[in-house]
Parts: C-alpha cells; structure tokens; sequence
C-alpha cells in the first residue's frame, strides 16, 4: 500500500513539473543581472528591452455558461532610458456588447529597482488601476507602474476570460524595442476550429502542434426533480475533448524600425492573427463564421456605423456628399 500511494505522489509530482515547465518564467524570480543592465548587448541603441513576453489562451467549462476563452498574460520588461517610460503604462482593452461582457482579473504588478546592491520591489496600488470607455464596443482597464526609473525591471500578469469565441487574443512577438524570449501557447478543443496567419518577417525559434486529451472539470448544482440522486445532490462532472495544443517561440526578435514611405507599420510587425471560422457541438448543426468578401461586403452594409451611414442616410434623403459621390462613381464607370 504504501509503495502504491508514494507511486502516485510522484506521478503527481512529475505532472506539476511538467506543467509547470510550459511556463518560460516564474512571477518575482528577478535575475540581479538584469537589474545591473545599463545597455542591451545586442541592440545598444534600445530604450528598453522585453526580456519575456508569455501568453497563454486556453478553454474553460462550467454548468452556468458553457465553454469561456481564457487569454493570461505575463510580461516583464527592462527600461534602460527615460523614453522608454510610456512601456510602465498598461492599457488592456475589453469587448463588451449589449448583453455580456470580457472580464479582467489576477492583476499583479510590481516595480523593481536595484538600491545598494539590493533588488526592491514596490507594488501597484489597486487603487492605481481604472476604466475607461473607448466606444460602444471596447473599454480599457488602465495602470501607470510605480516608481519606475532607469534601470527599473517592470513585471504584470493579468487574466481575461470571454464568452465571444471571435475575440480570440492575438500575439504580437515584435514591437519597436526588442524582445529576448516571446512565447503564445494556445490550447483549442476540437469543437472550435481558428484560422490562423503569422505576419511579418521574423521566423518563429519554436513552432509546435500536438493533440492533447483535455479534460475539463465543472460543478453543478443541486437540481431537484430530475429523478437523479446526483442530480439532486449536485457534484462535480468532467469531460474529455481531444484538443489542438500549438506553441510558438520567438527568440531575440530585434526592434521594429518604421521607414519612410512604408503604410501601416501593422501589416509588418511579426503577429500571430486569429479568426474563428467555425464551431462544431456534438449532436449540433456547424456553425461557419469565416466569411467570404461576398459575406464580409453584406455584413458591412448591414452595420450602423458603416451601411447605416450610407444607405440609412440616403434613404433618409440626407448626406447628399455621400449620395453625389456615388453617382458621379456610377456615371463615370
């Protein structure tokens, strides 16, 4: 008996170690080195340098909402000059609608600075953090870092969990200073099918896929008059879904310059771009949602903020500059 049970500690073990080394960092495990930083060896001309950047997206189940997407996120950051102060504001956009909303949570955040040899470390205050609306869509959830300085090290990790599966985060591996370790690991129940595209220029350290067996854990309720004793009771219920697991790296991923004469910078940087093209329930019809440009063109003309101001007004007998440049494009060609 005793042999079995240690056996069964150091699966157990082994298992939190395994899951444990998905993860390239640990939160508060600050290399001294990197507070002794005063340049950035590969790029000496960098304000700032990310030392790692790591992203995690994930699918959760509960009895009350079904399937969530969950986006973490962990960051630390290097500021080596004073013009790189702007990287210690964080804004982390939100999508709502009518009926429901994203949720942010788990945020942690803390500044370290070398004084006298020793690493000090000073918190955000959580009354620091606040929101604010940017449209009828998005709202940002908003944090200055405290005390930073040159030389300071920035670290943060927040958690947002979704109902819409068509906000699956981005992952941007390239910005305008440069990064030292980026890394995005999604996990994806065969339920759901993303495409997915990387742009830019820079070629990934580690592309990986793997199917995994997920098993997914909820509670439930007490339902009386379901004719079950478990239903009745409520417990816990559990599941498994054969899942896509990618992991993708980038590695010394140098600054972004923008040159002259060069359109949106954002059609260049080095990003990992999502879209939900379909989701496929057992015993339930397909639901598409990649569209064609066909589609894409009604969807458009069907939204307010874009049809609505052209044919709304037209039918209205407003905006007559809208409607005289329609007829001259029309009469022209």
């Amino acid at each position: 008996m005793k042999k079995g049970l240690f056996a069964i500690i150091l699966i157990l073990v082994f298992m939190v170690q395994l899951n444990a080394q998905k993860a390239p960092m640990k939160f508060g495990d600050i290399d001294k080195a990197d507070l002794e930083m005063t340049v950035y060896e590969k790029d000496t001309s960098a304000s700032a340098v990310i030392l790692c950047d790591y992203g995690w997206s994930y699918f959760i189940y509960t009895e009350k909402n079904g399937f969530q997407l969950v986006f973490e996120r962990h960051t630390r950051i290097k500021i080596l000059h004073k013009n790189a102060y702007d990287l210690a504001n964080i804004s982390i956009p939100l999508y709502h609608n009518y009926e429901n909303k994203e949720r942010v949570s788990g945020i942690k955040a803390y500044t370290y600075n070398l004084l006298k040899g020793k690493v000090v470390k000073e918190k955000l205050p959580k009354k620091a953090q606040f929101d604010e609306e940017i449209n009828n869509n998005w709202s940002q959830t908003k944090f200055a870092m405290p005390n930073v300085k040159e030389g300071s090290i920035i670290e943060y990790k927040y958690s947002i969990t979704t109902d819409f599966f068509r906000q699956f985060r981005n992952w941007q591996f390239q910005y305008t200073v440069p990064v030292v370790w980026s890394e995005y690991l999604v996990q994806i129940p065969e339920y759901f099918e993303y495409n997915h595209t990387l742009k830019g220029y820079e070629a990934l350290f580690i592309n990986e896929v793997n199917t995994v067996n997920k098993k997914f854990t909820y509670t439930y309720a007490p339902t009386p008059g379901l004719g079950s004793r478990e239903r009745e009771k409520g417990g816990v219920g559990e599941f498994n879904v054969m899942s896509n697991e990618f992991r993708w790296v980038a590695k010394d991923v140098p600054a972004f310059k923008e040159e002259d004469h060069m359109t949106a910078a954002s059609n260049f940087l080095a990003i990992m771009e999502f879209e939900l093209a379909s989701i496929s329930f057992p015993n339930q019809a397909v639901t598409n949602y990649s569209s064609t440009w066909g589609a894409i063109d009604k969807e458009l003309y069907q939204r307010d903020e874009f049809g609505g101001q052209v044919y709304g007004k037209l039918l209205l007998g407003g905006s007559s500059f809208i409607k005289d440049e329609i007829n001259t494009i029309n009469s022209t060609y």
